[in-house]
């Protein structure tokens, strides 16, 4: 079948893990042991290391692969397919899925915000950064001084302001990335950035490679520009490139034809993981050899607090030779509020960005892009803001460690939040008895395609400590409460 991801033997063996073991020891009835095949790949599929719409091995290989009968790997396929997580069709292979009614779970991206959501009394679904609030009334009040010379023009630079560009290229000329202002747009934040680039340079049906799990946002954009999203599992126990899995990133690039890659390489939201610079040098090879362009989202790229990430992607796919754009914001660094980001990328694709964005919208509010020139000026404060992080993200690991051990946290390097794994998928239903408690949270199907990440819950550390304990108490009542 053209465009379907294909799931060789011995990657299946390697994620089923010590449900391989199992199975190779036949401590079990036939019956048992097919059981315990069809479960492990059940648990894979919900837990997203097994993408919905691939392709199962054949049952010959997955046989030879696992020492068993071909008659027990048969019988484990009729099982999915009788729960529904295997779709067949004639003179095709059966493609994973999800059983009807279970798809919905994750199919709504952020709720709409209720007066019941406004008044619960831990927001932890949304990241409150620590919001410099003297600087940013500062660069107001600067800003708004400045504003008299700009009010003799229409107001309307699709650019962006040349001051803000200008600054935005020195950011990454800083970071190792020779930029100029020309290959600087600026937007309304990230999203505005993202939504351009999709509309302008794909088609609907286009495919796009895509972490799994990314930020909800990023899915909904991609969904909503009608591309086909082609997920790739990350891999917390595989450090060998901080978790991205390159071996798969190349089998389907080759086997999906995606003109697009979205990569979140400085820190994968919402798992905080990390590409390492080998793991970016071979994803930029990967993208070249296969005439992909490279999506990079760098919004919480500053917010590192272990060791600096490795120069941006984009350095390695510029010695590549592979196409790259990359997105960028101050709503992670600053204020949420502050709808400013940019684009950075050739100047002729930036020239074809702002022709196109005429059909959008004339241009980013002058009065923010000049707050932000302000802000960008001013003495780095980054340090201090990753200090708080840092001071946060221990609270809530203590705090988790204390109030949730059985769960498992997946390594954090940057960023505001924690990927955590629980025992058992309820995911969603834990959102509903912490909501009914007074905390608001994200579960974790909201980051993957349809309802994959049953088994895992985004916890930001954003907040004060004292109102992390407190969330995290009653996130764990009511996780114990399911039971």
């Amino acid at each position: 079948m053209v465009g379907v991801r294909v799931i060789g033997a011995t990657t299946l063996v390697r994620e089923l893990g010590t449900c391989s073991v199992e199975i190779r020891a036949r401590t079990h009835s036939r019956g048992a042991t097919y059981l315990k095949l069809s479960d492990g790949i059940r648990s894979l599929v919900h837990d997203g290391r097994i993408c919905l719409g691939s392709a199962l091995p054949s049952e010959r290989d997955l046989a030879v692969a696992l020492s068993v009968s071909r008659s027990t790997v048969t019988s484990a396929y009729a099982d999915l397919r009788r729960d529904g997580y295997l779709l067949s069709r004639q003179g095709a292979r059966s493609v994973v899925a999800l059983p009807t009614g279970r798809a919905e779970a994750g199919s709504v991206i952020f709720r709409q915000v209720t007066d019941a959501a406004q008044n619960a009394s831990l927001d932890l679904a949304h990241l409150l950064p620590d919001t410099p609030v003297d600087s940013i009334m500062q660069a107001y009040s600067t800003a708004l001084t400045r504003l008299p010379a700009l009010l003799n023009s229409h107001g309307m630079d699709r650019a962006g302001l040349p001051e803000l560009r200008s600054l935005v290229a020195r950011r990454y000329t800083e970071r190792g990335l020779d930029t100029t202002p020309e290959q600087i747009m600026i937007t309304a934040g990230a999203q505005h950035a993202l939504t351009l680039v999709l509309n302008c340079l794909s088609s609907p049906g286009d495919r796009i490679l895509v972490e799994h799990p990314t930020h909800p946002t990023a899915l909904m954009a991609m969904t909503q520009s009608n591309l086909q999203v082609v997920p790739i599992a990350l891999d917390p126990d595989d450090t060998t490139f901080g978790g991205w899995d390159l071996a798969a990133i190349h089998d389907a690039a080759r086997q999906s034809g995606a003109r697009l890659a979205h990569i979140t390489p400085d820190f994968n939201q919402p798992t905080g993981m990390c590409l390492t610079r080998e793991g970016r040098e071979q994803y930029a090879r990967i993208a070249a050899e296969s005439g992909t362009t490279l999506i990079v989202d760098e919004v919480p790229s500053e917010l590192w607090l272990e060791t600096p990430p490795p120069p941006p992607m984009a350095v390695f796919a510029e010695q590549s030779g592979c196409p790259s754009i990359c997105l960028g914001s101050m709503s992670k660094t600053f204020w949420t509020g502050l709808r400013i980001g940019w684009i950075r990328a050739d100047p002729a694709v930036v020239s074809r960005l702002i022709g196109y964005r005429t059909g959008f919208d004339l241009g980013t509010s002058l009065p923010d892009q000049l707050a932000a020139a302000e802000l960008l000026s001013a003495p780095d404060t980054l340090e201090r803001r990753r200090e708080s992080l840092r001071e946060r993200r221990t609270v809530l690991l203590d705090a988790m460690a204390r109030t949730l051990p059985e769960w498992r946290v997946y390594p954090n390097h940057g960023g505001m939040t924690v990927w955590a794994e629980m025992p058992r998928p309820v995911s969603t239903r834990l959102c509903t008895a912490a909501f009914e408690r007074g905390v608001l949270l994200v579960a974790g199907p909201q980051f993957g395609v349809h309802a994959a990440f049953e088994r895992h819950l985004r916890l930001p550390y954003t907040r004060s400590p004292e109102e992390i304990r407190s969330a995290l108490d009653i996130v764990a009542d009511a996780y114990h409460s399911l039971r």
